[in-house]
Protein backbone atom coordinates (compact mmCIF):
# COMPACT_ATOMS: atom_id res chain seq x y z
CA UNK A 1 0.00 0.00 0.00
CA UNK A 2 1.28 3.44 -0.59
CA UNK A 3 3.32 5.53 2.28
CA UNK A 4 3.53 1.79 4.26
CA UNK A 5 7.13 2.12 5.63
CA UNK A 6 7.65 5.31 4.34
CA UNK A 7 10.37 7.33 6.05
CA UNK A 8 9.99 11.48 6.18
CA UNK A 9 13.28 13.35 6.53
CA UNK A 10 13.69 17.07 7.99
CA UNK A 11 14.82 20.05 5.67
CA UNK A 12 18.41 19.78 4.22
CA UNK A 13 20.37 22.66 5.82
CA UNK A 14 23.74 23.94 3.94
CA UNK A 15 25.77 25.56 5.92
CA UNK A 16 29.02 27.42 4.21
CA UNK A 17 31.85 27.82 5.46
CA UNK A 18 34.54 30.74 5.79
CA UNK A 19 35.15 32.23 2.48
CA UNK A 20 38.11 30.92 1.09
CA UNK A 21 41.48 33.48 -0.22
CA UNK A 22 45.38 33.04 -1.41
CA UNK A 23 47.88 33.17 0.94
CA UNK A 24 50.40 34.75 -1.04
CA UNK A 25 53.19 36.67 1.49
CA UNK A 26 54.20 36.81 4.76
CA UNK A 27 56.35 39.77 6.22
CA UNK A 28 57.16 41.93 9.08
CA UNK A 29 55.02 44.80 8.32
CA UNK A 30 52.06 45.81 6.46
CA UNK A 31 54.24 48.03 4.21
CA UNK A 32 56.09 45.69 3.23
CA UNK A 33 53.06 43.74 2.49
CA UNK A 34 51.18 46.69 0.20
CA UNK A 35 54.44 46.41 -1.98
CA UNK A 36 54.31 42.42 -2.22
CA UNK A 37 51.10 43.33 -2.95
CA UNK A 38 51.70 45.75 -5.58
CA UNK A 39 54.37 44.08 -7.35
CA UNK A 40 52.33 40.89 -7.56
CA UNK A 41 49.27 42.30 -8.88
CA UNK A 42 51.47 44.17 -11.75
CA UNK A 43 52.77 40.50 -12.48
CA UNK A 44 50.20 38.85 -12.05
CA UNK A 45 46.82 40.86 -13.13
CA UNK A 46 44.93 38.35 -14.68
CA UNK A 47 44.88 35.66 -12.08
CA UNK A 48 44.59 38.62 -9.03
CA UNK A 49 42.42 41.29 -10.88
CA UNK A 50 38.88 39.82 -9.43
CA UNK A 51 40.44 39.50 -5.57
CA UNK A 52 40.96 42.01 -2.61
CA UNK A 53 44.16 41.90 -0.63
CA UNK A 54 43.81 41.58 3.00
CA UNK A 55 46.54 41.67 5.93
CA UNK A 56 45.79 38.96 8.92
CA UNK A 57 48.05 39.92 12.25
CA UNK A 58 50.36 37.10 13.43
CA UNK A 59 49.68 35.80 17.00
CA UNK A 60 53.53 37.32 18.06
CA UNK A 61 52.32 40.63 16.68
CA UNK A 62 55.57 40.42 15.08
CA UNK A 63 54.40 39.12 11.35
CA UNK A 64 51.70 40.17 9.32
CA UNK A 65 50.56 37.55 6.35
CA UNK A 66 48.85 38.78 2.67
CA UNK A 67 46.17 37.03 1.47
CA UNK A 68 43.67 37.66 -1.32
CA UNK A 69 39.97 36.90 -2.05
CA UNK A 70 37.19 36.25 -1.68
CA UNK A 71 37.94 32.65 -3.98
CA UNK A 72 34.87 30.94 -5.13
CA UNK A 73 35.68 27.71 -4.29
CA UNK A 74 38.37 25.40 -2.68
CA UNK A 75 38.97 24.17 -6.62
CA UNK A 76 39.19 27.45 -7.71
CA UNK A 77 41.44 28.41 -5.36
CA UNK A 78 43.79 24.76 -6.06
CA UNK A 79 43.94 25.85 -9.11
CA UNK A 80 45.01 29.63 -8.47
CA UNK A 81 47.37 28.15 -6.08
CA UNK A 82 48.80 25.75 -8.90
CA UNK A 83 49.55 28.20 -11.64
CA UNK A 84 51.21 30.50 -8.98
CA UNK A 85 53.55 27.82 -7.66
CA UNK A 86 54.08 26.99 -11.11
CA UNK A 87 55.35 30.62 -11.66
CA UNK A 88 57.52 30.01 -8.27
CA UNK A 89 55.63 32.13 -6.16
CA UNK A 90 54.46 30.51 -2.85
CA UNK A 91 50.45 29.96 -2.37
CA UNK A 92 48.39 28.16 -0.33
CA UNK A 93 44.46 28.04 0.56
CA UNK A 94 43.46 29.97 3.25
CA UNK A 95 40.73 31.85 5.01
CA UNK A 96 39.89 35.24 3.93
CA UNK A 97 40.31 36.91 7.03
CA UNK A 98 41.55 39.89 8.42
CA UNK A 99 41.87 43.99 7.88
CA UNK A 100 41.62 45.46 4.47
CA UNK A 101 45.31 46.12 3.00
Amino acid sequence: PAGAGAAQFGQIEVTRGAPLALQLASGASVEALRLTWTLLSERHRAQLKALEPRYVAGADGATYTLVAGPVASREEAQRLCGSFKARRVACTVADYAGEPL
